[in-house]
């Protein structure tokens, strides 16, 4: 299962996380975000983990950003994966059709939240979060896995939301994800714990060996 670490800080914790083997280590480039990172820390990161492994998809994520600080960013350090965790239109997700990306659309999902939607947005995969009236994601907040199980799409679904050690087999029970994104759910005292990624990752392994995946 494709497997996401977001709202990676330092380098010194990065060089911990890449011999773990993550599918994907997510830089954050929204400002109000306490995981934000400036253009020349995202730039330092991105070049620690091109000049590590060629296996690991380096995701930028943004939050109603201007169109043109995407296609900067790419200039500098070329992320494989662009995720758009704001408001984003699907007129805007068009504009990015030049830029040689997988674009990644997140929403925040509520119990009654319709998907009939989700077809307007020309996107690689779909993301789906909890719903906080006044975050953009990373709250630790369980997403109501019910409602995304029953969402139907021919694209990749990647589920988030208050994903954790503890939970992700039962989530992975129930929603059948393509992929996972976890990010406060493996931190201790709001940093990136090694310890708690080994376990997530190893229940995600435990997970495939049960379905027979």
């Amino acid at each position: 299962m494709w497997t996401k670490i977001c709202g990676v800080k330092s380098l010194e914790t990065v060089r911990k996380i890449i011999p773990l083997g993550p599918d994907a280590l997510g830089i954050n480039r929204y400002k109000g975000s306490s995981r934000y990172l400036n253009r020349a820390r995202a730039t330092e990161i991105a070049s620690l983990i091109r000049n590590s492994t060629k296996k690991i998809d380096l995701t930028a994520v943004y939050v109603n950003s201007p169109v043109e600080r995407l296609f900067q960013d790419y200039q500098l350090f070329k992320p494989d994966i662009v995720q758009l965790h704001g408001d984003e239109s699907p007129d805007y997700l068009s504009q990015l059709d030049s830029l040689p990306v997988r674009v990644m659309k997140a929403f925040r999902v509520t119990d009654t939240w319709p998907e009939t939607d989700l077809s307007d947005y020309n996107c690689w995969a779909y993301l789906l979060d909890s719903y906080d009236p006044s975050n953009y994601g990373g709250t630790g907040k369980v997403a109501p896995w019910e409602a995304i199980a029953a969402i139907k799409t021919d694209k990749p679904v990647v589920l988030a939301g208050g994903l954790t050690p503890e939970n992700i087999q039962e989530a992975i029970r129930q929603v059948r994800p393509w992929g996972v994104d976890v990010c406060s759910g493996v931190e201790t005292d709001g940093k990136k714990d090694p310890v708690k990624i080994v376990e997530f990752l190893k229940k995600i392994e435990m997970a495939g060996d049960k379905n027979g995946d």
